[in-house]
């Protein structure tokens, strides 16, 4: 199995010295002739696909150029673009440019500086740091992450180069992961539509004309044949095995924890239970199912509502209007300690809502989580206008006809099998038929 997922993406003014033939009489070209040489055989005996960038004169030609490209896993980058015999200041500043740009459009890669000198590096890479230190935000911290972890610094004349970059894919199990799963959806991908393709039939026309005949809108079609891809895209990745962490000792297991990165656990919750409305991309498509809106003008306890009629209805106009389960935000401060409420001080409104407990007190954080962990509320997870939890209440549903109309904000859509799970919940909690107790509570024990 190819252990490389993707393309990749050579960025150096003397790669055409790999095609030459003869070894080069200059003793610099020949450094640079055998270093090319051991990357490309890297690349060839991988089965990998690359693209160079040999013109380096124009920097916007260049980022041009990145923008085209997809899939991007290993960016082979020079240092020495002008190939002046040293690393100037433009050297620095288009390597700069060239790294942010590769980082915004290739989502996650290996960066592998490859120059006589590489000694330079250490400098750039904290210039770098430092530049995305100012700003401060999440993502200018997962880029710091990435130049410190997913970077490495190669000099030419180095023996082994192809062992340092593959060694780089496993030295941290997310990228081992990660990677897996890209290698699986590629050869799910060449195994689907192999099987899928016709030649002299019309199935696929017919496949669409039944969509047609039953759902109102193209979107809701190609919504039908993106969930009809997918799936058949996991019929072929039901063998996929991964690599598993070392996590064998109770020591370990106990480090895991405390080294968890808040921020990106936040977003793999939401990446799995969400599709988030960036950039207003769902505002585009109708009314759908797991549809969460804000109203801001709503009271507290009504602010967030949930569309939970069956997809069915809804592309199928079966329905007038659509059934909402209303909820609000998850409003218990961090550090809640209930003694700190004196008897006429207003707690938040998730602690008034859990109650008190036997003894007149507001309930400590446990007891209120366990309190809207039963029956007749539904916890979203980081799904809130500012990505706090969403508590929904059950028993606060009502039936709105013109939704569309209403000025409100869509934050998300809740993805499945989550709003499959919470439609399951809320029709058990109203279709349960609730039986008298006719014996005592300890009748088992009297038998």
């Amino acid at each position: 199995m190819n252990i490389f997922p993707g393309n990749v993406l050579i960025i150096d003014d003397q790669f055409d010295l790999v095609y030459k033939s003869e070894e080069p009489t200059d003793p610099l070209q020949l450094i640079q002739w055998n270093n090319f040489k051991k990357v490309k055989n890297l690349i060839d005996n991988q089965c990998l696909c690359y693209s160079t960038i040999s013109n380096t004169t124009d920097i916007e030609l260049i980022i041009s150029k990145i923008k085209q490209y997809c899939n991007i896993r290993l960016l082979i980058l020079d240092l020495d673009l002008d190939e002046s015999g040293d690393v100037e200041d433009g050297d620095i500043a288009m390597v700069k440019t060239i790294i942010k740009e590769a980082i915004d459009s290739f989502g996650y890669f290996i960066l592998a500086i490859n120059s006589s000198y590489d000694e330079k590096w250490d400098e750039i890479k904290n210039e770098l740091i430092d530049e995305f230190r100012v700003k401060g935000d999440n993502e200018s911290i997962r880029k710091i992450s990435f130049l410190n972890i997913f970077s490495i610094s190669l000099s030419k004349n180095l023996p082994d180069i192809e062992v340092e970059i593959l060694n780089i894919l496993s030295n941290k199990f997310s990228n081992e992961l990660v990677t897996q799963f890209e290698v699986y959806v590629n050869q799910a991908k060449d195994a689907v539509l192999n099987s899928f393709i016709e030649f002299d039939s019309n199935t696929w026309e017919e496949i669409y004309l039944n969509l047609k005949d039953d759902l109102d809108s193209k979107e809701h079609i190609n919504l039908t044949i993106n969930g009809l891809f997918f799936g058949l895209l996991r019929q072929y990745m039901v063998n996929s095995n991964y690599s598993t962490p070392d996590i064998d000792h109770p020591k370990k297991i106990e480090d895991i924890h405390k080294q968890v990165d808040p921020i990106l656990r936040k977003e793999i919750i939401q990446g799995f239970n969400y599709l988030h409305n960036k950039n207003n991309y769902l505002d585009k498509h109708p009314i759908w199912t797991g549809n969460l809106y804000y109203d801001n003008l709503a009271s507290f306890d009504s602010k967030y509502l949930l569309v939970i009629t069956p997809e069915c209805d809804i592309a199928q106009s079966k329905s007038n209007g659509v059934t909402i389960v209303q909820g609000f935000e998850f409003d218990v401060p961090s550090g809640y300690d209930p003694a700190s409420y004196k008897a006429d001080q207003p707690v938040p409104f998730s602690v008034e809502v859990a109650g008190k407990n036997g003894k007149n007190e507001w309930k400590p954080i446990v007891e209120i989580e366990n309190f809207y962990n039963k029956q007749g509320y539904y916890i979203l997870y980081h799904s809130s206008l500012n990505e706090k939890h969403v508590i929904l209440d059950f028993r606060n549903v009502k039936r709105i006809t013109n939704l569309e109309k209403l000025k409100l904000d869509l934050l998300l859509r809740v993805n499945e099998p989550i709003i499959t799970d919470i439609n399951d919940r809320f029709s058990t909690l109203f279709n349960r038929k609730g039986i008298p107790r006719l014996s005592p509570k300890k009748y088992l024990r009297n038998l």
